[in-house]
């Protein structure tokens, strides 16, 4: 290229506007509270959101927009994103919903993120506050609150995971609106039938190596009705989803389970096919993680559902009823006894012990005054109703030290015997 030439494409290059950088600053990820710190930018959202975790972000100091995904909730999906949003049930409510908070506060956003980086699926990971009649609302907080989102956890972002998590047990117990009103979106089929749902998320071992380890079961608690389950889907928070073939049936007080892995169908269990596992392991520390499994109808309502850990009215029914007992000599064993003068129905529940856990089978019940008892080692095949071999293939108890729990699947501590220096 001649010299001349170069020098004026150069000039020319220098003469384009440049990119500015986006105005940024560090605060506290929520307003008016202190810690943690959070890099925070403000910016305007022009037009309708994209759906009700999604927006486009005229971010301030630069040029063009930002596609946001708001930290920590998952609404349900649209297919149709343009002005005529469709989509399935409480999709279109949840994005509509946000339009109205940004018209409230003037389009003007605030955006923290603990992490810069963070990203979902290329797109930065942000939480959003719009300030309305002087006070900043939380969009998170108000979706969540109001049952048009699910609770989706962050490992990057994980300052919201706490509240966020909790706000969804309470809006799940109240159970009037949004996705927690069961007749939300219609009629749907088997209206009337009490379900039960819980989620094995943690197996022994590595999760990935474990996949079947990782499940989801629905009970139906109905004495009398058969539950169709054609075309009903479970999922976690994230996108994954499961969908019951037609013709699939549980039985009056019969269940189903659901495995992340691989396997041959069977009418009590069922293979999710996925190559990773599904639910996040729950976490009492500052990242607050956790998870949640869902049973929705073809309907698109929300029948069944358990968020896990438990971090808010934490109680279970059985609490103060039952008596842990360990023996971690000799041949281990853990005697469970029902102190009560009702019938107690383990099957739901888990006995957690040496870093392993034990799911109490179906047809576990325990009568008044009466004691299950479960040899850690032992051949399961040898089982009875009232004593059971878990088929560990050594000792795992501490002779002079440890600790065993009963717990809820949302680990709920129903009962807890320890010796030496450990403490329930």
């Amino acid at each position: 290229m001649p010299r001349c030439l170069t020098v004026l494409v150069l000039a020319l290059l220098l003469a384009l506007p440049a990119s500015a950088p986006a105005a940024t600053t560090h605060g506290p990820c929520i307003v008016g509270t202190t810690t943690p710190k959070c890099t925070v930018w403000r910016g305007t959202v022009p037009y309708q959101a994209d759906d009700g975790d999604t927006l486009d972000v005229r971010v301030d100091g630069t040029s063009g927009f930002t596609r946001v995904r708001i930290a920590g909730i998952q609404a349900m999906e649209l297919t149709d994103y343009g002005v005529h949003r469709a989509g399935e049930c409480h999709g279109v409510d949840a994005a509509t919903r946000v339009d109205e908070l940004l018209e409230l506060g003037g389009r003007r956003v605030r955006l923290a993120a603990l992490g810069a980086d963070s990203r979902s699926r290329g797109r930065p990971v942000r939480s959003v506050a719009i300030k309305i009649g002087g006070r900043w609302i939380d969009v998170g907080d108000q979706l969540i609150g109001e049952g048009l989102a699910l609770w989706l956890p962050f490992y990057t972002e994980w300052e919201w995971n706490r509240t966020y998590s909790q706000l969804s047990r309470v809006s799940a117990e109240v159970g009037v609106q949004g996705l927690w009103n069961a007749e939300a979106c219609g009629a749907g089929p088997d209206e009337g039938i009490a379900l039960q749902l819980w989620v094995s998320s943690n197996p022994d071992g590595a999760d990935r190596d474990d996949l079947n380890g990782e499940y989801v079961t629905v009970r139906n608690l109905d004495p009398e009705r058969t539950l169709d389950l054609s075309n009903w889907w479970v999922r976690d928070s994230g996108l994954r989803r499961y969908t019951f073939a037609p013709g699939t049936v549980v039985g009056p007080g019969g269940h189903i389970t659901v495995h992340a892995g691989s396997g041959t169908d069977t009418p009590t269990d069922r293979y999710w096919s996925l190559r990773r596992p599904p639910f996040d392991n729950a976490s009492n520390g500052p990242s607050a993680i956790g998870d949640g499994g869902y049973l929705f109808d073809p309907q698109g309502d929300l029948r069944a559902s358990m968020i896990y850990p438990c971090r808010i009215d934490c109680r279970d029914h059985l609490a103060g009823d039952l008596r842990l007992k360990a023996d971690p000599t000799g041949a281990e064993s853990v005697t469970v006894t029902n102190t009560s003068g009702q019938a107690a129905d383990l099957f739901g529940y888990r006995l957690l012990a040496g870093g392993h856990q034990y799911a109490f089978p179906e047809g576990t019940v325990i009568q008044p005054g009466d004691r299950f008892e479960l040899d850690l080692q032992g051949d399961p095949a040898q089982d009875t109703p009232q004593h059971r071999h878990w088929g560990l293939p050594s000792h795992v108890l501490g002779d002079h030290n440890g600790r065993v729990t009963l717990q809820t699947f949302d680990v709920i501590t129903v009962a807890c015997d320890a010796w030496g220096s450990s403490s329930c």
